[in-house]
């Protein structure tokens, strides 16, 4: 988050066009009647609630609807949620506090395993070039391997955005 500062504007600015020219696949075959992005709105949802939190954050929650990892494609996740970001961006919304609620009631020791160093680098990359402070990012509904998957990707992350993931245990009765 730039926080008002003419310099660190600049910075973002700057990593958000080396992310582009970094991750140019990202960037490009964005229509959403591309098959892979098709198929990624099937796979995983992704939903901003309307308003924001008592604390004045946006929230959203991602949830992984098919078990079958196989049908997960990392990259073509990527490209949606730059797709969104850029949308917010392009309407104004403030990024100073954002809740992220990740249901992953779903998900499979395979998902992860589609998080190759190359895809991780990436996600570096593009989360150092989007203005976006994250308040917390919560684990719902998670399996017991959740704990390896974590391990993952913390040499990826921040220590303050690991500091930020929070572990709920929810069961969805349905």
């Amino acid at each position: 988050m730039v926080k008002n500062n003419l310099q660190k504007a600049k910075v973002s600015i700057e990593l958000y066009i080396e992310a582009r020219e970094k991750c140019p696949r990202i960037f490009q075959g964005r229509d959403v009647s591309n098959q892979d992005l098709k198929e990624c709105f099937k796979v995983v949802t992704l939903s901003t609630l309307p308003g924001v939190t008592p604390l004045g954050y946006c929230a959203s929650i991602v949830r992984f609807e098919d078990v079958d990892w196989n049908k997960f494609n990392v990259e073509a996740l990527l490209k949606r949620l730059m797709m969104v970001m850029e949308y917010f961006l392009k309407e104004g919304l403030d990024f100073s506090g954002f809740h992220v609620v990740l249901d992953l009631a779903n998900l499979k020791f395979g998902h992860l395993k589609k998080f190759n160093i190359e895809i991780m680098k990436t996600i570096k990359i593009l989360m150092k070039a989007y203005p976006v402070s994250f308040s917390r990012i919560s684990l719902i509904n998670y399996p017991q391997f959740i704990q390896k998957g974590i391990a993952i990707f913390k040499p990826f992350l921040s220590e303050k955005l690991m500091q930020r993931v929070r572990t709920l245990i929810l069961s969805v009765t349905m």
